[in-house]
């Protein structure tokens, strides 16, 4: 076998318009490859910060957006979220307490238990749980019990009692009056002591 035009110690033959390879191209590769990965990573790392942010401010949201149905979980009265009035829980800040109020339909006072009242920002500023006789000065808001709402908003200075129990309470001062007047007709002997509205006693 003939050896002419074999050269042992000549540079390995490279293809027209191609470029030789590194020497370290192993490690060229590695070092791209771990550079894209680290990228990847923070990425990665970056979009769990967002979606960790994100849930929080959904969180915070689901909070904020208890405040407007303050009469959701009475009675359905979620609808009023658009009256635009602050409405405060008596009964959130002194549990088991009862407020006395006049209320002008039965025209006498009604005790009603605080956690079924709510009062506007105006309203609370002056409340007094337990209040008795002349220093009354709550009175059932006539505005809300017609419709619903109250038109005077966050100037109102009444309290709202939730239907229900504003029903409860007038219906036992009702039957309290017509056991008064079967008691009157009933026992004509019977001595009543009664207010003279035009002598003062």
């Amino acid at each position: 076998m003939s050896s002419k035009g074999f050269n042992a110690g000549a540079a390995p033959f490279v293809p027209t318009g191609a470029s030789p390879a590194p020497e370290d191209g192993g490690q060229q590769h590695g070092s791209v490859f771990g550079q894209q990965q680290a990228l990847l990573n923070q990425h990665q790392s970056h979009g769990g910060h967002m979606q960790h942010h994100q849930q929080q401010q959904q969180s915070y949201g689901g909070y904020g957006g208890g405040g407007g149905g303050g009469y959701g979980g009475y009675g359905g009265y979620g609808g009023q979220q658009g009256t635009g009035m602050t409405l405060v829980a008596a009964g959130a800040a002194a549990p088991g307490v009862s407020i006395e109020m006049f209320d002008a339909e039965v025209k006498a006072q009604l005790s009603l238990p605080a956690d079924s009242i709510f009062f506007t920002a105006g309203a609370a500023a002056g409340c007094q749980p337990g209040a008795r006789g002349p220093a009354v000065k709550h009175k059932v808001c006539a505005s809300f019990v017609a419709h619903g709402g109250c038109r005077l908003g966050e100037g109102c200075r009444d309290v709202h009692p939730l239907p229900m129990a504003l029903d409860e309470a007038r219906q036992r001062v009702y039957a309290w009056m017509a056991a008064k007047e079967e008691e009157f007709t009933t026992r004509p002997e019977a001595t009543y002591k009664v207010f003279y509205s035009d002598l003062k006693e």
